[in-house]
């Protein structure tokens, strides 16, 4: 899971985009890790914007469901 906090100011929405999902695909087929993980090859990554998270836990319902 990519959390992504938005762009830079002044930053370009758009390239900002562009390079988080880029950078989503290149850890399709790393092998996971870090505390909880499973340890099995990325599947697939899902980018989140970081205020989805803050939000509450109803708004990230529809990524787990």
């Amino acid at each position: 899971m990519l959390i992504d906090p938005g762009p830079p100011p002044g930053g370009d929405p758009a390239r900002h985009l562009q390079l988080t999902h880029a950078r989503g695909d290149l850890l399709t087929g790393l092998p996971s890790g870090g505390y909880g993980a499973k340890a099995c090859p990325v599947g697939r990554t899902a980018r989140v914007p970081a205020w989805r998270i803050l939000a509450d836990e109803e708004s990230l319902a529809p990524l787990f469901g």
